[in-house]
């Protein structure tokens, strides 16, 4: 079985190869990934690599393996226009135009149980329904009572630091569609920048310099697959 030695790793990867190697998270400290749990574990952070951060066991790390603290840094970030943090979701609408789609995409391997519901709170916020039932897709796999080891609730996974345990279907996609649509804003449209920020924090993403993640591809794939009425889905 082939072993992976630390020492022949520098920067952002030999900090991921030491805490995987940590007997916290199943190793054995000796300064080696095996080929079972520990490889498994750095392969997983290594693909989550977004510039200076990366996530490990659903929490994003900073490059010194420090807790990337998104609230603080999005409370530094001043260039956001709408004056909207991470810490609270504002229901009022302001800022956002609203949409005028009458469908959601359909195709195999996507549930259309929330179709209407997504179809609703999309258009409040004027934004694609394939775009939020593409991120939904890799949030929960629809999945409404669904619940994260990192404490993110519903559909779309929203953090109950953030927004209390929101398993309510309503709320979850009106709370998730504005921070989508915020994100959308926040990166003119880009969609792989726009779903880098729903996932690691606007100001993770904008840090990162990197125009795309492991996440944001998938779901860019989903709504590929939804417009184009492709015969598969990617999950998370």
């Amino acid at each position: 079985m082939s072993l992976l030695k630390i020492a022949t790793l520098d920067g952002i990867k030999k900090t991921i190869a030491t805490m995987c190697d940590s007997k916290e998270n199943g190793g054995n400290d000796d300064k080696v990934i095996n080929a079972g749990r520990e490889k498994g574990l750095y392969e997983s952070a290594v693909e989550s690599i977004s510039g200076d951060t990366f996530i490990f066991k659903g929490q994003t790390y900073n490059l010194d393996g420090s807790v990337f603290e998104k609230e603080t840094e999005e409370q530094n970030n001043n260039q956001n226009s709408f004056n909207f943090t991470e810490t609270a979701y504002v229901q009022s609408t302001s800022g956002f135009s609203k949409g005028n789609y009458t469908s959601v995409g359909t195709a195999n391997g996507f549930s259309n149980a929330y179709d209407d519901k997504i179809l609703q709170y999309a258009n409040k916020y004027g934004i694609d329904p394939n775009y939020v039932k593409a991120t939904i897709a890799v949030e929960s796999g629809f999945n409404p009572n669904a619940v994260s080891s990192t404490n993110d609730y519903g559909l779309m996974q929203l953090n109950a630091r953030y927004n209390g345990k929101v398993l309510n279907v309503d709320e979850n996609l009106d709370k998730g569609c504005r921070y989508l649509a915020q994100c959308l804003k926040e990166f003119d449209g880009d969609m792989n920048k726009a779903s880098m920020g729903y996932n690691m924090g606007i100001y993770g993403a904008r840090k990162s310099g990197a125009s795309s993640s492991a996440y944001s591809r998938k779901v860019v794939a989903n709504y590929n697959a939804l417009k184009n009425n492709q015969k598969f889905s990617i999950t998370a």
